[in-house]
């Protein structure tokens, strides 16, 4: 895995911020299942960005379960404490970096999909949980979008959170100085179904720009790290439409600054981006961004006006008697 490295480039109009940070985005295979070379692949990539000179690494959603949006990712949760927490905690202070991971958190009887952030002495700086999680997988948890760091916060939002205007608004009011944006984003790969020839076209520049529009609109750099590899089977609605067949975890892992500067994206497979940084904020033109009924871009009416609110409601429904069996069991 070589590393992809590069410096902002000056040009006119561009804010200076004044302190400089060097990010690492690391994209993994998700490899949900195969517990070993998941570990193996962390600490192989978090090693060679610690030599590529980087302060921060940042790994995508669920790198240390894997993405599994099924019940069979409950398996896969741990305490606060775990074995993927010390994992993380020791990576970092091995390498002196500050290192963002994901994993599957058990809280009392609550599966949660959660964000943490490990500093360079190894200590867990804070915990971030996904609002809009896979339901029939995770609780939905309304919680903090920024952690507290020796730079000052850095933003943290999961996945599709960051998809939404009302996830924005949040870590723009925590005025923070980095933003980082860990997925596991299904990207059509064959058409069929609701998707059609276009939308292949689509996921690069949506990446893209979403990642553009949180650097531009907040004044701060932004870190979009994706997984790749295969789309596991996915429970409720929606999962009857994305087959694994037509959809996969689409990588594309890039870094974006105010004024234009961007680096990447990455492709499909494992790599490894390496980028320094001016942390903000920058001076920026007050606006409300842009929205189509919720989103930050546009999307299938179908889908975001009907489909995925009933799959998120029945999911809900699924989730708590599917977990209350489980606990008796």
């Amino acid at each position: 895995m070589a590393a992809a490295t590069g410096e902002l480039e000056p040009h006119e109009g561009m804010a200076t911020m004044g302190e400089s940070v060097t990010i690492a985005a690391l994209q993994l295979r998700s490899r949900p299942g195969q517990a070993e070379e998941r570990r193996a692949a962390i600490a192989g990539g978090v090693a060679r960005a610690a030599e590529n000179g980087a302060q921060v690494v940042v790994l995508p959603e669920l790198s240390h379960s894997g993405y599994e949006p099924n019940a069979a990712v409950w398996d896969l949760a741990e305490p606060v404490d775990g074995p993927s927490v010390q994992h993380v905690r020791a990576l970092a202070a091995r390498h002196r970096v500050h290192l963002g991971a994901g994993l599957v958190l058990r809280e009392g009887d609550d599966i949660v999909n959660a964000y943490l952030l490990a500093d360079d002495a190894g200590e867990l700086k804070g915990v971030v949980r996904k609002r809009y999680p896979e339901t029939y997988c995770f609780l939905p948890v309304d919680g903090p979008v920024a952690i507290e760091t020796r730079w000052g916060r850095f933003g943290v939002a999961i996945c599709a959170d960051n998809h939404r205007v009302d996830t924005f608004e949040r870590v723009r009011a925590a005025r923070v100085r980095l933003h980082l944006m860990p997925h596991a984003w299904p990207m059509p790969v064959g058409t069929g179904g609701l998707v059609s020839h276009a939308d292949l076209e689509v996921a690069g520049g949506r990446a893209r720009d979403l990642c553009r529009l949180y650097a531009e609109r907040l004044g701060v750099p932004a870190v979009l790290v994706n997984a790749a590899g295969p789309l596991p089977p996915m429970d409720g609605l929606l999962g009857k439409l994305m087959a694994p067949g037509r959809f996969a975890l689409g990588g594309l892992t890039q870094v974006a600054a105010p004024g234009g500067g961007a680096f990447g994206p990455l492709g499909d497979q494992e790599d490894l981006l390496v980028a320094s940084v001016e942390l903000g904020p920058a001076p920026v033109e007050a606006a409300d961004p842009p929205t189509w009924h919720g989103w930050l871009h546009p999307g299938h009416a179908v889908l975001r006006r009907g489909l995925m609110p009933l799959d998120a409601f029945v999911g809900r429904r699924a989730y708590r008697t599917r977990r209350s069996r489980q606990a008796r069991g």
